[in-house]
Order: C-alpha cells, then sequence, then structure tokens
C-alpha cells in the first residue's frame, strides 16, 4: 500500500516543512517509489506512492481539484470505470484519485459510498479550512491522527507518531480490556490522543473539533430470494469472480497465499481461469504454501498439491520453522502495538524479501471466506430465525436434521437457539475469555466485563434484525478491528482480500443462511457454485488446519524467559498467569490465547518502562483518560 501524512495548525501558522518532510522519511518503508509533498500555509501534506496499476504510475498527488481542495488518496478503486462514465471522465486516462477527487466535487461526503475497494483517503478545503479523512468499509487501508488543541496530524502508519520525542503518551484502559477480551475498537489505539479513522466512516475536522459519520451499514436493503439453488451459485459465482479480477489489477505478477484450504485454493483456480481467458493484464500468478508437520492438523500440503497440479505449477512452499520464534520482538524493532511477537516480524520479512525477489508487489489473501460463508457450522442463528418468523414446523424439521449431524440432543439445539434471541452483547459479556478471570486484577477484570459488552453493543440504530444478520454484521466488525489493529510488518506488498468485497459481502447478508450452511454441509454455496474450478478434493475436505502444538512448546520458554523480569502488576498478576501458562496442554487453543495475550501485554509495557522501544524522550504514563469524539449516525 502507498502511506499518506501531513499536519494542519489551526491558528494559521504555516507548516513546518522540515517536520513534513521527517514524516514523509518515516514513511518511506511502505512508500518506496517516491516522495511527494504539498503546502498551502497552514497545511503540510505528504504522499509515498507504492505503484501497482499502471495507473498509479502517473499518479500525481495531492490532487488539487479545480475548486481548490488537496486530496490524497491510498487505495485502490474497483468500480473506476463505472464512477468514471458517470463523471464523464476516460478511464484510460484518468488515475483511480483523480476519479475520486471529481466524485467528491460533485457529491462531495455522499461520494464515500460510491468507492468500492480498499482505500484510505484525505481531503482538505480551503474555503471552509476543513479537513476530511475517510476509509474503506473493512479498515484495511490504515490512517491515525493526533488531534490537539492547535493542530492535527495524520499517518498512514502509526509508529512516527508514537515515536515523537519529548511526548508523554498515556496508556487507553480500554485498548487493554479489549485486547484481553477480543480485539479493541477499530478507531483505538494503546495511546491517549492517538485515534485511527474507524471504518465505513469519514471523520471531518473544523475549528479544532472532530466529528465521526458513518456512511454505510451491513443492512440489506432487500432480501435476495430465487426459485432454485442454481440462481444464487450461478450470482455468488458471477460476484466471487469479479472480485477476483477487480484485485488482479496489477502491471506485475501477483503472489496469492495457497494453504489449502478453501479459501486460498477457490483464488487461486480462479485466478489461473481469468489469466487463461485474457480478461487480466496481471501477468503471472505465483503462490505460498507454509506448512508444519509437526502439528496434528497443520500439514495441508496434499491439499495445496491437488490445485498446483490443476494449475500444472508448484509454487513455494515454507516449513513454519523458518519463522516461528515466540519470544519478544528484538530489540530495535518498534512494534506500536500488543499483538506482535518476533514471528510477526520474521514472517513479514519472509513475504517482503520473497514478493521483491520475484518481483510481486501484490498479495491475495483468503480472508472472509469463514466469516460470510459459513465456515464454522453454528445452525443456532439459523434455527433462531425460524422461531422468531413463526415456523415452527420447518423449525422442527430443521432442528432434527442438525441434531442427527451434530450429534447433539434436540433441546440442547432448540437452548442455543432460544439464546441467540438475547442480545450479543449480553452473551458475550456473560463469557469472558478462558482463564481471564484468574490472572487480570480486580479492577481491569470490570473494565473487561463493560468492555466486553460494549463491544459488541448495536450499533446500527433501533432496527430489529434477524440472528443470522446480527451474525453477518458482527462479522463484519470484528473482521475491521482485526484489520484496524494489524500492522503490515515489512512493508513492499500490497494485500487483497477478494472475499471482502462489498458486493458480494452484500450479496452473502442478503441470501438465506440456508444456503451457506446446511446439515453436514457447511459453505454449502461455495461447494456448489465452484465444482469445476476447484480440485474437487479441496471442496469436499470435512476437517480444517489448526496450530497449537508448537505455540505450546515455546510458551514455556517465553514464560522462563520472562522470571525476574521487571513487569507492571496494574493490570495482570504474572505469577498466576505463568502457573497458567506452564499448565495448557496441547489442543487448548482458546487458554493458549488468552495466556498470550496476557503475556504480550507485558512484554510490550515492560520494553516502555526500559525504554527499548520508543525514542529519546518519550515516555509511557499509565494514567488513562479517553478523549471521545462526536459520533453521528448517517
Amino acid at each position: 500500500m502507498s502511506a499518506q501524512g501531513g499536519v494542519l495548525h489551526f491558528d494559521g501558522r504555516p507548516a513546518d516543512r522540515c517536520w513534513v518532510g521527517t514524516l514523509s522519511r518515516a514513511l518511506s518503508e511502505y512508500g518506496p517509489d517516491g516522495e511527494q509533498t504539498y503546502f498551502d500555509g497552514p497545511l503540510g501534506m505528504a504522499y509515498r506512492p507504492f505503484h501497482t496499476t499502471p495507473e498509479s504510475r502517473n499518479e500525481r498527488q495531492p490532487v488539487i481539484t479545480s475548486q481548490g481542495r488537496a486530496l490524497t488518496w491510498d487505495g485502490r478503486l474497483d468500480n473506476r470505470n463505472e464512477l468514471a462514465n458517470e463523471l464523464a471522465l476516460d478511464p484510460s486516462i484518468c488515475t483511480d484519485a483523480e476519479i475520486v477527487a471529481a466524485a467528491f466535487e460533485r457529491w462531495e461526503t455522499d461520494s464515500f459510498t460510491k468507492l468500492l475497494g480498499d482505500w484510505a483517503l484525505v481531503i482538505w478545503e480551503p474555503s471552509n479550512k476543513t479537513l476530511v479523512m475517510a476509509r474503506d468499509i473493512f479498515a484495511i487501508r490504515h490512517l491515525y491522527y493526533q488531534l490537539t488543541s492547535d493542530r492535527i496530524i495524520w499517518s498512514t502508519d502509526l509508529r512516527p507518531m508514537v515515536l515523537q520525542p519529548g511526548v508523554t503518551w498515556k496508556l487507553d484502559e480500554d485498548f487493554v480490556a479489549g485486547f484481553l477480551v477480543s480485539i479493541p475498537e477499530a478507531d483505538r489505539t494503546p495511546y491517549v490522543g492517538l485515534r485511527a479513522v474507524p471504518p465505513a466512516t469519514f471523520v471531518e475536522v473544523r475549528d479544532g473539533r472532530a466529528r465521526a459519520r458513518s456512511y454505510w451499514h451491513l443492512e440489506p436493503r432487500e432480501a435476495i430470494r430465487y426459485s432454485t439453488d442454481a440462481a444464487y451459485e450461478e450470482h455468488f459465482r458471477h460476484l466471487f469472480r469479479n472480485s477476483v479480477q477487480s484485485r488482479l489489477r496489477s502491471d506485475a505478477p501477483v503472489l496469492s497465499d495457497l494453504s489449502g484450504g478453501m479459501d486460498s485454493s477457490s483464488i487461486v483456480c480462479m485466478v489461473d481461469d481469468i489469466i487463461a481467458r485474457g480478461e487480466t493484464p496481471c501477468p503471472r500468478l505465483n503462490t505460498i504454501t507454509i506448512y508444519d508437520e509437526m502439528e496434528p492438523t497443520g500439514d495441508e500440503r496434499i491439499y495445496a498439491r491437488y490445485v498446483e497440479a490443476k494449475r500444472g505449477r508448484t509454487g513455494h512452499h515454507i516449513h513454519a520453522s523458518e519463522f516461528a520464534d515466540l519470544s519478544p520482538v528484538e530489540p530495535g524493532v518498534f512494534v506500536p502495538r500488543p499483538g506482535y511477537f518476533q514471528s510477526s516480524v520474521n514472517l513479514g520479512r519472509l513475504y517482503s524479501d520473497l514478493m521483491q525477489r520475484q518481483g510481486d508487489r501484490v498479495l491475495l489473501r483468503g480472508v472472509g471466506g469463514d466469516e460470510f460463508l459459513g465456515g464454522i457450522p453454528n445452525p443456532s442463528p439459523q434455527l433462531a430465525d425460524l422461531l422468531i418468523t413463526g415456523q415452527w414446523r420447518e423449525f422442527a424439521h430443521r432442528t432434527v436434521q442438525w441434531s442427527v449431524v451434530k450429534k447433539r440432543p434436540f433441546m440442547n439445539l432448540l437452548l442455543k437457539s432460544l439464546w441467540q434471541l438475547f442480545p450479543r452483547s449480553l452473551r458475550e459479556a456473560a463469557r469472558l475469555p478462558d482463564g481471564l478471570s484468574e490472572w487480570v486484577q480486580p479492577s481491569m477484570l470490570r473494565r473487561c466485563r463493560l468492555t466486553s459488552y460494549c463491544l459488541w453493543r448495536n450499533h446500527s440504530g433501533r432496527r430489529l434484525l434477524l440472528p443470522t444478520k446480527v451474525v453477518n454484521r458482527h462479522s463484519h466488525e470484528h473482521l475491521s478491528r482485526q484489520f484496524a489493529q494489524t500492522i503490515e510488518v515489512g512493508g513492499y506488498k500490497e494485500s487483497r482480500y477478494p472475499f471482502l468485497d462489498r458486493r458480494l459481502v452484500e450479496f452473502l447478508a442478503a441470501i438465506p443462511d440456508e444456503q451457506l450452511q446446511r446439515p453436514g454441509q457447511r459453505r454449502s454455496l461455495m461447494r456448489r457454485a465452484l465444482a469445476g474450478i476447484v480440485p474437487v478434493e479441496v471442496l469436499s475436505r470435512k476437517n480444517k488446519a489448526g496450530v497449537s502444538r508448537g505455540p505450546t512448546l515455546q510458551l514455556r520458554t517465553l514464560v522462563d524467559s520472562l522470571c525476574g523480569a521487571k513487569l507492571s502488576d496494574r493490570h495482570l498478576n504474572f505469577e498466576r498467569l505463568r502457573r497458567a501458562a506452564l499448565e495448557i496442554g496441547h489442543g487448548d487453543l482458546k487458554m493458549l490465547i488468552s495466556v498470550l495475550k496476557g503475556l504480550d501485554l507485558l512484554i510490550f509495557c515492560a520494553r516502555w518502562q526500559d525504554g527499548q522501544s520508543h525514542a529519546p524522550g518519550t515516555t509511557f504514563d499509565w494514567t488513562a483518560s479517553v478523549q471521545p469524539i462526536q459520533k453521528e449516525r448517517r
């Protein structure tokens, strides 16, 4: 992805060119293909391109419109031809940024609903001295900002903002609680005063105040109902093909994960079909398979090889031992948030090095398939829909089918279906992650329970939704938080996610849940629609890969290395956490994740206290206070 950043002084002082230049250089890892800056009195903007399409090589940012607005854009516009035609522009000569700028000239903030793809943008309107920042629906492209009484600064990367010399940061304890119970909200960072633009939201900054407004929600206006399964299959196949094709817009070879699972295999097979038909400028698709034969279900090369045999080409096979290292991040490497061990840094470097050697710039990934296509069979929301709509006979019939398949009593499924009728915020708050209550300090545990409730509260107004639609909405929220809290380590790659295409996600949210999962057939629609495209051995597989043995073995070494270290007990009791870590057995994945999060948080805070992870003069204060910005629904 490319990178953008800048500063705006509210008192009219000219922007510091030296400061903007320093910020630009700090973003060079994400934008190695040049440097473009722009100054207009109190405003200074920097843009660092990372070219992945032919059109991007002709971009000059910021784009200055006829009304004097300045726009920087980090993104990929999937519906560029449709938008260009609507705006009477020639898509063959216009860049994505120019089309987006023209759309904003015509529709202003209403234009954001029309932008399909992964993107983040910043627009300066000198006429009313307003800065607008906006982000795509899944927060795939990052955009952070710090608002103070006299200025606002923003950046694609969190690191240069945190590493400002002479700044004292306060730890956001709501972030800590969100990190321990699930994933923090998408606009949170570990630092009070440093926020991220939320997904599907734009933030307007005027007169030193910020106001956030949502422009999209995953709530289909109309249900999609067809008379035959074949019609659903055809519609899905069309949308999935278009999604993959739009993410192949690249003038360099593309790399794709090929784990052997259904998601990555479907992407690779669809890419091959598109390339064979000459429907993309992408010259070649390379694949990478990561395996670990030491894990009971971690070696999926047998399924990856079915795909490789179909395409007549073998990809890169990487053993997990080449990057697996469950130890704190090495000194000198700054990671601005918890959630990263040395294995994360090693894996990011592995991908970056491989892609530079091959000339790849785009990485295709299968994230989103499990969440929106019924990857994890759970009939309870589907059955609860039937209860709410009064379809008693169909409920009884389908419950019996699921009871036989899942080998559970009828009454058990009935109770789980009734449980779905309670607000998810209450259901999640009632079950904190395994072991959390044992090693979290009482004051933080109370905050964790409140945070667990708040993370899943209804953000979408008073409209009542069926349980299956609530699941879809929360899948979107969960993925958005996951992307928002992820750092692209290593640079030199642009990750793209075909299963997160907005048109595809909206379609999957609008069709009946029984199309996605049926008794004895998870991912029913996907299996049916991609028959003949994906090898039958992959489509018919029953199990999923899992990883637990390796991390469990390394966990004890990690715990031993922390004994005697200077660790804060403000949030967690290390001795109890240590005992829990030593008691974890193989396959106890839920407990493993909880313990790793606790240890990671302790390591993160300890590195700040020891001065290992920040710039000279930058400190970390445990006192926390939160200044929420005004939020409006739209």
